[in-house]
């Protein structure tokens, strides 16, 4: 197995992470650049979001499988479109090359890179694993349900209602001057609690 790869089955995911103002303020950021045509696509994305099925296998988004949990009494391994595996195989995972993923938007590509970053490997892969399961099947379905969520998250678009690139260079500098500010009241609430007198 490559050394590229890591085990990202077990590593907690921040499920909460869309409501973070310092995450909308990033995101706001990242959009600014992005032209209408290329925020549209997201968009159209969104409403549409592909069956992963139809590209297991393909070169962008490539299906492993590694030694994992010991399988069931009497369970055969047999992996994607009928090709067998070792029984003993059973933790599964998933590689989307987000080079060659072309039927995902450039915008939702790039921000995958920037979010999910410790999960892209060299190759520059996002690579997805889980060994929850005695099952191959499984396993694959959990990676799927993953990757999914991965996707809706990198696809989130900023609340940016005016639509020319001067709003919104001033909708950035009034969330940046917001989160200074938050920041500022956090630190000299920290100094105000340090001058209190000890008993």
């Amino acid at each position: 197995m490559p050394s590229i790869i890591r085990d990202t089955s077990d590593r907690p995911h921040r499920r909460d992470f869309p409501q973070d103002p310092d995450f909308h303020a990033s995101l706001r950021c990242f959009a600014a650049s992005w032209t209408e045509e290329d925020l549209e696509a997201v968009r159209r994305f969104r409403r549409d979001l592909p069956d992963l099925q139809r590209f297991l296998g393909s070169p962008s988004l490539r299906v492993v499988y590694f030694p994992g949990r010991t399988p069931l009494t009497g369970h055969h391994g047999y992996g994607l479109r009928g090709y067998d595996f070792p029984s003993h195989f059973t933790k599964a995972g998933l590689c989307l090359n987000l080079t060659e993923a072309r039927w995902i938007p450039r915008y939702i590509r790039e921000n995958l890179k920037r979010i999910e970053r410790r999960r892209v490997n060299a190759l520059g892969e996002l690579v997805i694993q889980s060994g929850a399961s005695c099952s191959q099947r499984i396993n694959l379905d959990i990676c799927i349900r993953q990757l999914l969520a991965a996707l809706d998250r990198a696809s989130i678009l900023p609340d940016l209602e005016p639509h020319s690139r001067h709003d919104r260079i001033v909708a950035l500098a009034a969330a940046f001057k917001e989160r200074r500010h938050r920041q500022k009241r956090r630190r000299a609430g920290i100094m105000e609690a340090r001058r209190l007198p000890r008993d």
